[in-house]
């Protein structure tokens, strides 16, 4: 009779073992499903990380840009200061001259 019960056994083990074949192939298809969905967000990342430092490009020159012009700013103010001056100096002489005339 114990030869009876043993082919008996079997099947259930089969069925067990196809059992969780399925969930490990279910579960294999999620990791693989996940691992696209991942690499298309690192892809994703690397395209925004691409874009972004090319902006921090694009905002440097900008900033060497505007540092020069502020430059040239401060130039022309020392150009005109010295002008001004230079004026002064020249308005102070008449001044003097037509107080020398007055008097």
């Amino acid at each position: 009779m114990a030869d009876d019960e043993f082919p008996d056994a079997l099947p259930p083990v089969g069925e067990a073992l196809d059992a969780a074949f399925a969930v490990q192939r279910a579960a294999l298809r999620r990791v693989e499903t996940s691992q696209r969905e991942l690499q298309a967000s690192v892809g994703e990342l690397e395209t925004s990380q691409r874009e972004l430092q090319a902006s921090v490009g694009e905002v440097e020159t900008s900033q060497r840009e505007l540092q020069a012009s502020v430059g040239e700013v401060q130039a022309s103010q020392r150009e005109t200061a010295e002008t001004l001056a230079g004026h002064s100096e020249l308005l102070l002489g008449i001044a003097e001259k037509v107080g020398k005339l007055s008097a």
